[in-house]
Protein backbone atom coordinates (compact mmCIF):
# COMPACT_ATOMS: atom_id res chain seq x y z
CA UNK A 1 0.00 0.00 0.00
CA UNK A 2 2.80 2.38 0.82
CA UNK A 3 4.25 1.87 -2.67
CA UNK A 4 0.97 2.92 -4.25
CA UNK A 5 0.76 5.95 -2.01
CA UNK A 6 4.34 7.00 -2.84
CA UNK A 7 3.58 6.74 -6.57
CA UNK A 8 0.44 8.80 -6.11
CA UNK A 9 2.36 11.41 -4.14
CA UNK A 10 4.83 11.80 -7.03
CA UNK A 11 1.86 12.22 -9.35
CA UNK A 12 0.30 14.87 -7.10
CA UNK A 13 3.52 16.78 -6.75
CA UNK A 14 4.45 16.82 -10.42
CA UNK A 15 0.94 17.62 -11.67
CA UNK A 16 1.06 20.55 -9.28
CA UNK A 17 4.28 21.61 -11.03
CA UNK A 18 2.45 21.28 -14.35
CA UNK A 19 -0.20 23.66 -13.00
CA UNK A 20 2.55 26.06 -11.92
CA UNK A 21 3.92 26.17 -15.50
CA UNK A 22 0.42 26.62 -16.96
CA UNK A 23 -0.28 29.37 -14.45
CA UNK A 24 2.93 31.19 -15.44
CA UNK A 25 2.02 30.88 -19.13
CA UNK A 26 -1.44 32.34 -18.59
CA UNK A 27 -0.07 35.08 -16.35
CA UNK A 28 2.22 36.16 -19.20
CA UNK A 29 -0.36 35.90 -21.96
CA UNK A 30 0.11 39.62 -22.69
CA UNK A 31 3.84 39.89 -21.92
CA UNK A 32 5.82 41.25 -24.88
CA UNK A 33 8.00 38.62 -26.52
CA UNK A 34 7.13 35.96 -23.90
CA UNK A 35 7.67 32.33 -24.91
CA UNK A 36 5.42 29.74 -23.28
CA UNK A 37 6.72 26.59 -21.57
CA UNK A 38 5.46 23.05 -21.23
CA UNK A 39 6.11 20.22 -18.76
CA UNK A 40 7.10 16.74 -19.89
CA UNK A 41 7.00 13.71 -17.56
CA UNK A 42 8.99 10.50 -17.28
CA UNK A 43 8.74 7.29 -15.24
CA UNK A 44 10.81 6.59 -12.14
CA UNK A 45 12.76 3.39 -11.56
CA UNK A 46 10.65 0.28 -11.29
CA UNK A 47 10.89 -2.40 -8.57
CA UNK A 48 11.74 -5.75 -10.12
CA UNK A 49 9.85 -8.68 -8.56
CA UNK A 50 11.20 -11.24 -10.98
CA UNK A 51 13.72 -10.93 -13.73
CA UNK A 52 13.10 -12.17 -17.26
CA UNK A 53 13.84 -15.87 -17.99
CA UNK A 54 14.95 -16.97 -21.47
CA UNK A 55 13.26 -19.88 -23.19
CA UNK A 56 14.68 -23.43 -22.97
CA UNK A 57 14.15 -26.77 -24.72
CA UNK A 58 10.53 -27.71 -24.24
CA UNK A 59 9.52 -24.47 -22.49
CA UNK A 60 9.06 -20.80 -23.40
CA UNK A 61 10.67 -17.74 -21.85
CA UNK A 62 9.14 -15.63 -19.10
CA UNK A 63 8.95 -11.83 -18.91
CA UNK A 64 10.15 -9.92 -15.94
CA UNK A 65 7.75 -8.64 -13.33
CA UNK A 66 8.34 -4.94 -12.55
CA UNK A 67 6.24 -2.47 -10.61
CA UNK A 68 6.70 1.24 -11.24
CA UNK A 69 7.55 3.58 -8.41
CA UNK A 70 5.83 6.71 -9.75
CA UNK A 71 6.71 9.55 -12.12
CA UNK A 72 9.03 12.56 -12.31
CA UNK A 73 9.44 15.72 -14.37
CA UNK A 74 11.51 15.13 -17.51
CA UNK A 75 11.88 18.80 -18.28
CA UNK A 76 10.25 22.22 -18.65
CA UNK A 77 10.72 23.15 -22.30
CA UNK A 78 10.45 26.64 -23.79
CA UNK A 79 8.40 26.82 -26.99
CA UNK A 80 10.28 29.28 -29.20
CA UNK A 81 7.59 29.67 -31.84
CA UNK A 82 6.91 33.04 -33.48
CA UNK A 83 4.48 35.34 -31.70
CA UNK A 84 1.98 37.55 -33.49
CA UNK A 85 3.29 41.01 -34.45
CA UNK A 86 1.26 43.99 -33.29
CA UNK A 87 1.45 47.47 -34.86
CA UNK A 88 2.28 50.28 -32.44
CA UNK A 89 3.50 53.01 -34.85
CA UNK A 90 6.13 53.98 -32.27
CA UNK A 91 9.45 54.61 -34.00
CA UNK A 92 11.53 52.93 -31.30
CA UNK A 93 9.42 49.75 -31.10
CA UNK A 94 10.92 46.75 -32.90
CA UNK A 95 9.91 43.14 -33.39
CA UNK A 96 11.93 40.21 -34.69
CA UNK A 97 10.25 38.19 -37.43
CA UNK A 98 12.11 34.89 -37.27
CA UNK A 99 14.95 33.67 -35.07
CA UNK A 100 17.28 35.82 -33.04
CA UNK A 101 17.48 37.97 -29.93
CA UNK A 102 18.20 41.61 -29.25
CA UNK A 103 21.51 42.15 -27.45
CA UNK A 104 21.27 44.33 -24.35
CA UNK A 105 24.17 45.56 -22.27
CA UNK A 106 24.90 47.53 -19.12
CA UNK A 107 28.47 48.11 -20.23
CA UNK A 108 29.76 44.94 -18.57
CA UNK A 109 27.28 42.11 -19.01
CA UNK A 110 25.21 41.10 -22.00
CA UNK A 111 21.60 39.97 -21.94
CA UNK A 112 19.30 38.75 -24.67
CA UNK A 113 15.63 39.47 -25.23
CA UNK A 114 12.75 39.25 -27.73
CA UNK A 115 11.16 42.32 -26.15
CA UNK A 116 11.70 45.25 -28.52
CA UNK A 117 9.78 47.91 -26.54
CA UNK A 118 12.65 50.39 -26.70
CA UNK A 119 12.91 54.12 -26.12
CA UNK A 120 15.46 56.93 -26.17
CA UNK A 121 17.01 58.32 -23.00
CA UNK A 122 18.15 61.89 -22.41
CA UNK A 123 21.39 61.29 -24.31
CA UNK A 124 19.64 59.76 -27.34
CA UNK A 125 20.76 56.21 -26.47
CA UNK A 126 18.41 53.41 -27.57
CA UNK A 127 17.47 51.62 -24.35
CA UNK A 128 14.99 49.29 -22.71
CA UNK A 129 13.11 51.73 -20.44
CA UNK A 130 12.20 49.00 -17.91
CA UNK A 131 15.81 47.98 -17.30
CA UNK A 132 17.94 50.88 -18.53
CA UNK A 133 19.98 48.43 -20.61
CA UNK A 134 21.27 49.75 -23.93
CA UNK A 135 20.66 48.10 -27.30
CA UNK A 136 23.82 46.85 -28.92
CA UNK A 137 24.72 47.21 -32.60
CA UNK A 138 27.02 48.91 -35.08
CA UNK A 139 27.45 52.67 -35.09
CA UNK A 140 27.79 54.29 -38.54
CA UNK A 141 31.17 55.88 -39.15
CA UNK A 142 32.26 58.54 -41.63
CA UNK A 143 34.62 57.27 -44.33
CA UNK A 144 37.24 59.19 -46.29
CA UNK A 145 34.59 60.32 -48.80
CA UNK A 146 32.45 61.83 -46.05
CA UNK A 147 29.78 59.13 -46.31
CA UNK A 148 28.24 57.24 -43.40
CA UNK A 149 29.06 53.51 -43.59
CA UNK A 150 28.42 50.53 -41.33
CA UNK A 151 31.14 47.93 -40.88
CA UNK A 152 29.14 44.88 -39.78
CA UNK A 153 32.13 42.63 -40.47
CA UNK A 154 33.49 43.69 -37.08
CA UNK A 155 31.86 42.85 -33.71
CA UNK A 156 29.13 45.31 -32.63
CA UNK A 157 31.04 48.44 -31.74
CA UNK A 158 28.90 50.21 -29.17
CA UNK A 159 25.39 50.87 -27.87
CA UNK A 160 23.29 52.65 -30.46
CA UNK A 161 22.44 56.34 -30.27
CA UNK A 162 19.81 58.32 -32.21
CA UNK A 163 20.55 62.00 -31.48
CA UNK A 164 17.28 63.67 -32.50
CA UNK A 165 17.86 67.40 -32.96
CA UNK A 166 21.54 66.96 -33.74
CA UNK A 167 22.82 68.94 -36.71
CA UNK A 168 24.54 67.87 -39.89
CA UNK A 169 27.09 70.12 -41.59
CA UNK A 170 26.70 71.36 -45.15
CA UNK A 171 28.32 69.30 -47.89
CA UNK A 172 29.39 70.69 -51.25
CA UNK A 173 27.88 68.93 -54.27
CA UNK A 174 30.39 66.77 -56.09
CA UNK A 175 27.98 64.60 -58.09
CA UNK A 176 24.54 64.96 -59.63
CA UNK A 177 22.88 61.89 -61.17
CA UNK A 178 20.32 62.08 -63.93
CA UNK A 179 17.54 59.65 -64.73
CA UNK A 180 14.93 59.50 -67.47
CA UNK A 181 14.75 59.40 -71.21
CA UNK A 182 15.81 61.54 -74.17
CA UNK A 183 13.41 61.24 -77.09
CA UNK A 184 14.90 58.74 -79.52
CA UNK A 185 12.10 58.83 -82.09
CA UNK A 186 12.69 60.10 -85.61
CA UNK A 187 11.35 63.59 -84.96
CA UNK A 188 14.33 65.60 -86.23
CA UNK A 189 13.01 68.67 -88.06
CA UNK A 190 14.98 69.27 -91.26
CA UNK A 191 14.75 71.39 -94.40
CA UNK A 192 13.85 69.69 -97.67
CA UNK A 193 13.43 71.15 -101.15
CA UNK A 194 12.68 70.05 -104.68
CA UNK A 195 14.91 71.27 -107.51
CA UNK A 196 14.25 71.19 -111.24
CA UNK A 197 16.89 70.20 -113.77
CA UNK A 198 17.26 71.75 -117.19
CA UNK A 199 17.16 68.42 -118.94
CA UNK A 200 14.34 66.13 -119.86
CA UNK A 201 16.44 63.02 -119.57
CA UNK A 202 15.35 60.46 -117.01
CA UNK A 203 18.66 60.90 -115.16
CA UNK A 204 18.65 64.19 -113.27
CA UNK A 205 21.65 66.36 -114.02
CA UNK A 206 22.69 69.91 -113.19
CA UNK A 207 24.99 72.60 -114.39
CA UNK A 208 26.57 75.15 -112.04
CA UNK A 209 29.26 77.75 -112.30
CA UNK A 210 31.91 78.71 -109.77
CA UNK A 211 30.03 81.91 -108.97
CA UNK A 212 26.63 80.54 -108.00
CA UNK A 213 25.66 81.87 -104.57
CA UNK A 214 23.17 80.91 -101.91
CA UNK A 215 22.00 82.84 -98.84
CA UNK A 216 20.85 80.98 -95.72
CA UNK A 217 20.20 81.68 -92.05
CA UNK A 218 21.44 79.24 -89.39
CA UNK A 219 20.83 79.69 -85.66
CA UNK A 220 19.72 83.29 -86.21
CA UNK A 221 22.83 84.28 -88.18
CA UNK A 222 22.86 84.85 -91.96
CA UNK A 223 25.58 83.36 -94.17
CA UNK A 224 26.44 83.68 -97.87
CA UNK A 225 27.60 80.48 -99.52
CA UNK A 226 29.35 80.26 -102.88
CA UNK A 227 28.90 77.00 -104.77
CA UNK A 228 32.42 76.91 -106.14
CA UNK A 229 32.10 73.44 -107.62
CA UNK A 230 31.23 73.54 -111.32
CA UNK A 231 28.77 70.85 -112.34
CA UNK A 232 28.34 69.88 -116.00
CA UNK A 233 24.86 69.44 -117.43
CA UNK A 234 23.92 65.85 -118.30
CA UNK A 235 27.09 64.69 -116.58
CA UNK A 236 26.37 65.60 -112.95
CA UNK A 237 23.68 63.95 -110.80
CA UNK A 238 21.69 65.27 -107.88
CA UNK A 239 24.13 63.49 -105.56
CA UNK A 240 26.89 65.64 -107.02
CA UNK A 241 24.74 68.69 -106.37
CA UNK A 242 24.18 67.62 -102.72
CA UNK A 243 27.94 67.35 -102.22
CA UNK A 244 28.57 70.74 -103.81
CA UNK A 245 25.91 72.48 -101.71
CA UNK A 246 27.13 70.80 -98.51
CA UNK A 247 30.68 71.98 -99.18
CA UNK A 248 29.50 75.50 -99.83
CA UNK A 249 27.32 76.03 -96.78
CA UNK A 250 29.67 74.28 -94.31
CA UNK A 251 32.59 76.32 -95.64
CA UNK A 252 30.53 79.45 -94.99
CA UNK A 253 29.74 78.28 -91.47
CA UNK A 254 33.39 77.57 -90.67
CA UNK A 255 34.42 80.98 -91.98
CA UNK A 256 31.81 82.55 -89.69
CA UNK A 257 33.17 80.79 -86.58
CA UNK A 258 30.50 78.05 -86.39
CA UNK A 259 31.62 74.51 -85.48
CA UNK A 260 28.34 72.74 -86.29
CA UNK A 261 28.08 70.73 -89.50
CA UNK A 262 24.99 70.68 -91.73
CA UNK A 263 24.37 67.46 -93.58
CA UNK A 264 23.01 67.52 -97.13
CA UNK A 265 21.73 64.42 -98.90
CA UNK A 266 19.99 63.71 -102.22
CA UNK A 267 16.45 62.49 -102.57
CA UNK A 268 15.82 61.26 -106.11
CA UNK A 269 12.39 60.00 -107.09
CA UNK A 270 12.61 57.72 -110.14
CA UNK A 271 8.89 58.12 -110.73
CA UNK A 272 9.24 61.84 -111.52
CA UNK A 273 11.35 62.74 -114.50
CA UNK A 274 13.96 65.46 -114.16
CA UNK A 275 13.14 66.17 -110.52
CA UNK A 276 14.97 65.56 -107.28
CA UNK A 277 15.23 66.83 -103.73
CA UNK A 278 17.86 67.96 -101.26
CA UNK A 279 17.42 67.05 -97.58
CA UNK A 280 19.19 69.10 -94.91
CA UNK A 281 19.88 68.01 -91.33
CA UNK A 282 20.93 70.71 -88.93
CA UNK A 283 21.22 71.13 -85.16
CA UNK A 284 19.75 74.64 -85.21
CA UNK A 285 17.06 76.53 -87.10
CA UNK A 286 17.88 76.65 -90.83
CA UNK A 287 16.21 78.67 -93.60
CA UNK A 288 17.08 79.77 -97.12
CA UNK A 289 16.78 83.21 -98.71
CA UNK A 290 17.99 84.61 -102.06
CA UNK A 291 18.06 82.72 -105.33
CA UNK A 292 21.31 81.74 -107.03
CA UNK A 293 22.03 82.23 -110.71
CA UNK A 294 19.74 80.90 -113.41
CA UNK A 295 21.97 77.90 -113.94
CA UNK A 296 20.70 76.44 -110.69
CA UNK A 297 17.03 76.62 -109.87
CA UNK A 298 17.84 75.84 -106.23
CA UNK A 299 17.00 79.10 -104.53
CA UNK A 300 13.41 79.19 -105.78
CA UNK A 301 12.82 75.67 -104.54
CA UNK A 302 14.40 76.20 -101.09
CA UNK A 303 13.28 79.75 -100.44
CA UNK A 304 10.84 79.85 -97.53
CA UNK A 305 11.63 76.35 -96.39
CA UNK A 306 12.90 76.23 -92.82
CA UNK A 307 13.43 73.96 -89.83
CA UNK A 308 13.44 74.54 -86.06
CA UNK A 309 16.44 72.36 -85.39
CA UNK A 310 16.80 68.94 -83.81
CA UNK A 311 15.16 67.60 -80.66
CA UNK A 312 16.18 69.32 -77.41
CA UNK A 313 15.12 69.61 -73.77
CA UNK A 314 16.12 71.60 -70.69
CA UNK A 315 16.15 70.67 -67.01
CA UNK A 316 17.62 72.24 -63.90
CA UNK A 317 19.93 71.09 -61.12
CA UNK A 318 21.05 72.53 -57.80
CA UNK A 319 24.70 72.69 -56.78
CA UNK A 320 25.51 73.29 -53.10
CA UNK A 321 28.75 75.10 -52.33
CA UNK A 322 31.02 74.52 -49.33
CA UNK A 323 28.91 76.88 -47.21
CA UNK A 324 25.72 75.00 -48.01
CA UNK A 325 24.29 77.68 -50.30
CA UNK A 326 22.21 76.44 -53.24
CA UNK A 327 22.99 77.50 -56.82
CA UNK A 328 20.53 76.61 -59.58
CA UNK A 329 22.05 75.62 -62.90
CA UNK A 330 20.34 74.92 -66.22
CA UNK A 331 21.31 71.80 -68.16
CA UNK A 332 20.28 71.61 -71.81
CA UNK A 333 20.38 68.47 -73.96
CA UNK A 334 20.48 69.03 -77.76
CA UNK A 335 20.30 66.21 -80.31
CA UNK A 336 23.31 66.33 -82.63
CA UNK A 337 23.88 65.74 -86.32
CA UNK A 338 26.81 63.34 -86.81
CA UNK A 339 29.91 65.27 -87.84
CA UNK A 340 31.95 64.62 -90.94
CA UNK A 341 35.21 62.74 -90.74
CA UNK A 342 38.04 64.81 -89.34
CA UNK A 343 35.83 67.37 -87.61
CA UNK A 344 36.57 68.03 -83.90
CA UNK A 345 34.84 67.20 -81.67
CA UNK A 346 33.75 64.00 -83.39
CA UNK A 347 30.04 63.32 -82.90
CA UNK A 348 28.44 60.01 -83.83
CA UNK A 349 24.83 59.02 -84.27
CA UNK A 350 22.53 58.89 -81.18
CA UNK A 351 24.54 61.69 -79.60
CA UNK A 352 23.30 64.66 -77.57
CA UNK A 353 25.20 67.75 -76.50
CA UNK A 354 24.81 68.76 -72.87
CA UNK A 355 25.38 72.37 -71.83
CA UNK A 356 25.44 73.96 -68.36
CA UNK A 357 24.30 77.60 -68.37
CA UNK A 358 22.24 80.27 -66.59
CA UNK A 359 24.59 80.60 -63.65
CA UNK A 360 23.59 82.85 -60.79
CA UNK A 361 25.36 86.15 -60.18
CA UNK A 362 29.01 85.83 -59.28
CA UNK A 363 29.38 82.19 -60.38
CA UNK A 364 31.63 81.27 -63.27
CA UNK A 365 32.61 78.09 -65.02
CA UNK A 366 36.30 77.38 -64.99
CA UNK A 367 37.18 76.43 -68.55
CA UNK A 368 40.70 75.37 -69.41
CA UNK A 369 42.55 72.34 -70.66
CA UNK A 370 42.93 70.89 -67.15
CA UNK A 371 39.54 71.45 -65.61
CA UNK A 372 36.60 71.54 -67.74
CA UNK A 373 33.98 72.86 -68.51
CA UNK A 374 30.52 73.87 -69.49
CA UNK A 375 29.55 71.41 -72.21
CA UNK A 376 30.12 67.93 -73.57
CA UNK A 377 28.40 65.01 -75.25
CA UNK A 378 26.48 61.92 -74.13
CA UNK A 379 25.86 59.06 -76.54
CA UNK A 380 23.69 55.96 -76.61
CA UNK A 381 23.93 52.61 -78.36
CA UNK A 382 21.39 51.46 -80.98
CA UNK A 383 19.23 49.91 -78.25
CA UNK A 384 18.95 53.23 -76.41
CA UNK A 385 21.28 52.36 -73.50
CA UNK A 386 23.90 54.76 -72.17
CA UNK A 387 27.16 54.31 -74.04
CA UNK A 388 29.63 57.08 -73.18
CA UNK A 389 30.02 60.66 -72.01
CA UNK A 390 32.58 63.32 -72.86
CA UNK A 391 33.53 66.74 -71.57
CA UNK A 392 34.82 69.31 -74.07
CA UNK A 393 37.10 72.23 -73.36
CA UNK A 394 36.65 75.64 -74.92
CA UNK A 395 39.41 74.74 -77.35
CA UNK A 396 37.22 71.90 -78.60
CA UNK A 397 39.19 68.90 -77.32
CA UNK A 398 37.28 65.91 -75.98
CA UNK A 399 37.81 63.42 -73.15
CA UNK A 400 36.06 60.13 -73.97
CA UNK A 401 34.59 58.44 -70.95
CA UNK A 402 33.28 54.92 -70.45
CA UNK A 403 30.12 53.90 -68.62
CA UNK A 404 32.09 52.99 -65.49
CA UNK A 405 34.37 56.04 -65.47
CA UNK A 406 32.65 59.40 -65.76
CA UNK A 407 35.60 61.55 -64.72
CA UNK A 408 35.33 63.52 -67.95
CA UNK A 409 31.74 64.70 -67.43
CA UNK A 410 32.58 67.50 -65.06
CA UNK A 411 31.79 71.14 -64.55
CA UNK A 412 34.19 73.23 -62.46
CA UNK A 413 32.43 76.00 -60.54
CA UNK A 414 33.89 79.18 -59.02
CA UNK A 415 31.69 81.01 -56.52
CA UNK A 416 32.02 84.64 -55.47
CA UNK A 417 30.85 84.77 -51.83
CA UNK A 418 33.69 83.17 -49.89
CA UNK A 419 33.21 79.52 -50.77
CA UNK A 420 36.02 77.24 -51.84
CA UNK A 421 36.89 77.82 -55.50
CA UNK A 422 37.27 75.25 -58.28
CA UNK A 423 34.43 73.01 -57.06
CA UNK A 424 34.25 69.92 -59.26
CA UNK A 425 30.73 68.77 -60.15
CA UNK A 426 30.37 65.33 -61.74
CA UNK A 427 27.39 64.83 -64.06
CA UNK A 428 26.36 61.17 -64.02
CA UNK A 429 24.38 60.20 -67.14
CA UNK A 430 24.67 56.40 -66.79
CA UNK A 431 21.01 55.90 -65.85
CA UNK A 432 19.66 57.83 -68.86
CA UNK A 433 18.16 56.20 -71.95
CA UNK A 434 17.29 57.26 -75.49
CA UNK A 435 13.98 55.59 -76.33
CA UNK A 436 10.80 56.62 -78.09
CA UNK A 437 9.16 57.77 -74.85
CA UNK A 438 9.51 61.54 -74.94
CA UNK A 439 11.89 63.72 -72.92
CA UNK A 440 11.76 62.97 -69.20
CA UNK A 441 15.33 63.55 -67.97
CA UNK A 442 15.68 65.09 -64.52
CA UNK A 443 18.19 65.14 -61.67
CA UNK A 444 17.39 62.39 -59.14
CA UNK A 445 20.39 62.35 -56.83
CA UNK A 446 22.60 65.07 -55.41
CA UNK A 447 25.32 64.26 -52.88
CA UNK A 448 25.46 67.85 -51.62
CA UNK A 449 23.18 69.47 -49.06
CA UNK A 450 22.80 72.50 -46.78
CA UNK A 451 22.92 72.30 -42.98
CA UNK A 452 20.07 70.52 -41.19
CA UNK A 453 18.94 68.77 -38.01
CA UNK A 454 17.89 65.18 -37.36
CA UNK A 455 14.09 65.16 -37.15
CA UNK A 456 13.08 61.52 -37.52
CA UNK A 457 14.33 58.01 -38.29
CA UNK A 458 13.21 54.64 -39.60
CA UNK A 459 14.35 51.08 -38.95
CA UNK A 460 14.70 48.82 -41.97
CA UNK A 461 14.16 45.06 -42.12
CA UNK A 462 17.96 44.64 -42.07
CA UNK A 463 18.14 46.59 -38.83
CA UNK A 464 19.68 49.70 -40.37
CA UNK A 465 18.56 52.87 -38.60
CA UNK A 466 18.25 55.67 -41.19
CA UNK A 467 18.05 59.25 -39.96
CA UNK A 468 16.01 61.91 -41.78
CA UNK A 469 17.25 65.49 -41.55
CA UNK A 470 15.37 68.75 -42.05
CA UNK A 471 17.38 69.45 -45.21
CA UNK A 472 16.12 66.28 -46.88
CA UNK A 473 19.29 64.30 -46.26
CA UNK A 474 18.94 60.67 -45.21
CA UNK A 475 21.90 58.76 -43.86
CA UNK A 476 22.60 55.63 -41.84
CA UNK A 477 23.02 56.12 -38.08
CA UNK A 478 23.64 52.52 -37.09
CA UNK A 479 22.42 48.95 -37.36
CA UNK A 480 20.74 46.63 -34.84
CA UNK A 481 22.68 43.46 -33.99
CA UNK A 482 20.93 40.13 -33.41
CA UNK A 483 22.23 36.96 -31.77
CA UNK A 484 21.24 33.35 -32.39
CA UNK A 485 22.04 30.25 -30.36
CA UNK A 486 22.45 26.59 -31.26
CA UNK A 487 20.05 25.76 -28.40
CA UNK A 488 17.87 28.78 -27.59
CA UNK A 489 15.87 26.67 -25.12
CA UNK A 490 19.06 26.43 -23.08
CA UNK A 491 19.13 30.17 -22.30
CA UNK A 492 18.73 31.01 -18.63
CA UNK A 493 15.65 33.08 -17.80
CA UNK A 494 16.23 36.36 -15.97
CA UNK A 495 13.60 38.79 -14.79
CA UNK A 496 12.23 41.64 -16.91
CA UNK A 497 12.03 39.64 -20.18
CA UNK A 498 15.77 39.04 -20.22
CA UNK A 499 17.79 35.88 -20.78
CA UNK A 500 21.45 35.09 -20.35
CA UNK A 501 23.87 32.67 -21.92
CA UNK A 502 24.21 29.27 -20.25
CA UNK A 503 26.51 26.27 -20.50
CA UNK A 504 23.98 24.48 -22.74
CA UNK A 505 22.77 27.34 -24.93
CA UNK A 506 25.87 27.53 -27.08
CA UNK A 507 27.84 30.70 -27.73
CA UNK A 508 25.97 33.62 -29.35
CA UNK A 509 26.29 33.95 -33.12
CA UNK A 510 26.09 37.72 -33.63
CA UNK A 511 25.29 39.27 -37.01
CA UNK A 512 22.99 41.54 -39.00
CA UNK A 513 19.24 40.86 -39.22
CA UNK A 514 18.17 38.82 -42.23
CA UNK A 515 21.55 37.07 -42.61
CA UNK A 516 22.00 33.41 -41.79
CA UNK A 517 19.17 32.14 -39.61
CA UNK A 518 18.58 35.54 -38.03
CA UNK A 519 15.15 37.03 -38.56
CA UNK A 520 14.27 40.45 -39.88
CA UNK A 521 13.41 43.60 -37.94
CA UNK A 522 9.91 45.06 -38.11
CA UNK A 523 9.99 48.70 -37.03
CA UNK A 524 6.94 50.15 -35.27
CA UNK A 525 5.78 46.70 -34.13
CA UNK A 526 6.05 44.48 -31.06
CA UNK A 527 5.98 40.70 -30.81
CA UNK A 528 3.17 39.42 -28.62
CA UNK A 529 3.30 36.38 -26.36
CA UNK A 530 3.00 33.03 -28.14
CA UNK A 531 0.78 31.64 -25.36
CA UNK A 532 -2.24 29.80 -26.84
CA UNK A 533 -5.02 30.01 -24.24
CA UNK A 534 -6.97 27.13 -25.77
CA UNK A 535 -3.95 24.87 -25.32
CA UNK A 536 -3.36 26.15 -21.80
CA UNK A 537 -6.96 25.52 -20.73
CA UNK A 538 -6.81 22.01 -22.18
CA UNK A 539 -3.56 21.34 -20.35
CA UNK A 540 -5.16 22.74 -17.20
CA UNK A 541 -7.93 20.14 -17.43
CA UNK A 542 -5.36 17.39 -17.95
CA UNK A 543 -3.36 18.57 -14.94
CA UNK A 544 -6.49 18.78 -12.83
CA UNK A 545 -7.63 15.27 -13.79
CA UNK A 546 -4.16 13.87 -13.20
CA UNK A 547 -3.99 15.49 -9.76
CA UNK A 548 -7.54 14.34 -8.96
CA UNK A 549 -6.86 10.74 -10.00
CA UNK A 550 -3.66 10.56 -7.94
CA UNK A 551 -5.52 11.90 -4.92
CA UNK A 552 -8.01 9.05 -5.35
CA UNK A 553 -5.12 6.59 -5.19
CA UNK A 554 -4.13 7.95 -1.81
CA UNK A 555 -7.72 7.86 -0.55
CA UNK A 556 -8.24 4.31 -1.77
CA UNK A 557 -4.89 3.13 -0.38
CA UNK A 558 -5.82 4.69 2.98
CA UNK A 559 -9.10 2.76 3.03
CA UNK A 560 -7.33 -0.46 2.16
CA UNK A 561 -4.87 0.11 5.02
CA UNK A 562 -7.81 0.78 7.31
CA UNK A 563 -9.37 -2.53 6.26
CA UNK A 564 -6.06 -4.26 6.91
CA UNK A 565 -5.91 -2.82 10.41
CA UNK A 566 -9.49 -3.92 11.06
CA UNK A 567 -8.56 -7.58 10.37
CA UNK A 568 -7.11 -7.69 13.86
CA UNK A 569 -10.44 -6.99 15.49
Amino acid sequence: MLRAMNSAISGLKNHQTMMDVISNNIANVNTTGFKSSRVTFQTLLAQTIRGSIPGAIGSGGQDSIQIGLGMAISGVDKLNTQGVLSNTSKLTDMAISGDGYFIMTDGYRKFYSRDGAFDLDSTGALISPSTGLRVNGWVAETNASGQKVINSAMPPSAPLTIPLGAGVNAKASSMVSFNGNLNGSSTDLVSSGVVESSTVASAISFATTATDALTFTYGGKTYNATISTALTKNASTIADLATAVATAINTALTAGGETDVIQVSASDSASVSAEGGLVFKAAKALSFGSSPSSNLELGAALKGRASTGLESMTTSIVAYDTLGMAHELTVKFQKQVPTATGVTPAVGSNTWKWTVANLDAGTTLKADATNGQAFGFVSFDPSGKFQAATTSTVAGATAPVTATDLTGSRVTLNFANGQAQGQQLLLDFTRMTQLQDGNTVSAVENDGHPTGTLTSFTVGSNGVITGSYSNGVQEALGQIALATFANPSGLSLVSQNLMSESANSGIPQVGVPGAGSRGQINGGQLELSNVDLSVQFTDMIRAERGFQANSRIITTSDEMLQDLVNLKR
